[in-house]
């Protein structure tokens, strides 16, 4: 007998697919969510791209979130906050 595991966190295989947002025409002025998955470097390497966007891009601002743990997924409640803040678009970091 073979057993097959699904490497996701439970419920994720669950969840609708919503699909991508449109691409921005440009950056000027937009608020870009700074996304670190929390491994190492992850964090300086958003904070760089993001004074470079600010720089060379004019964005408004960048803001850094972070999760709590690289092993787990997100919390809900992080997501919630990105979301709500209504930022233009986000930037992901997966360091190491």
């Amino acid at each position: 007998m073979i057993k097959v595991y699904v490497p996701v966190a439970n419920g994720v295989q669950d969840q609708e697919n919503t699909g991508l947002s449109p691409k921005l025409s440009e950056l000027t002025g937009k608020r870009i969510a700074l996304f670190s998955n929390k491994k190492a470097n992850a964090a300086e390497v958003l904070l760089k791209a993001g004074e470079l966007l600010k720089e060379n891009h004019g964005i408004q601002e960048y803001i850094l979130f972070e999760k709590e743990n690289a092993s787990f997924p997100a919390p809900k409640e992080l997501i919630e906050q990105i979301v709500s803040e209504r930022y233009d678009a986000a930037v992901v970091s997966l360091g190491d």
